[in-house]
């Protein structure tokens, strides 16, 4: 899981049929797991990760928001930066979603207080 969620590749990889000779050739008792069992370990993983975060921002005394838009693919993907109570700097990314509606200041300020809201920030 960590291979895959850190060098950003396609959960089809466990399905791969090269993959699977590789892992057979590092360790051959090893049985790699399907796509869909890799897909339920990674939304436990997702789901602990945001109980982390939540947990970490939730003990922050402030946490600042940032929004980018990237108009070819009209994408808003929202960031908070925060100083965690062991005072490390945190950054983390808390959304990352199409916004095909005109990119206003209402529509952006209304798009950040939904974030915020389903971060319980």
């Amino acid at each position: 899981m960590k291979v895959i969620v850190g060098n950003m590749l396609p959960l089809s990889l466990a399905d791969s049929n090269e993959f699977r000779e590789l892992m057979a050739f590092i360790e051959p008792n090893y049985k790699v797991p399907c796509r869909q069992t890799v897909t339920t370990h990674l939304n436990s993983m997702k789901a602990e990760l945001a109980r982390n975060v939540s947990s970490e921002m939730t003990d922050a005394a402030a946490v600042h928001m940032t929004t980018g838009i990237w108009g070819s693919i009209t994408n808003i993907g929202v960031t908070a930066t925060y100083v965690s109570s062991d005072w490390q700097l945190k950054t983390r990314r808390l959304t990352n979603a199409p916004m095909e509606e005109r990119h206003t200041m209402a529509n952006i300020a209304s798009r950040l207080q939904e974030t915020a809201a389903s971060w319980a920030i």
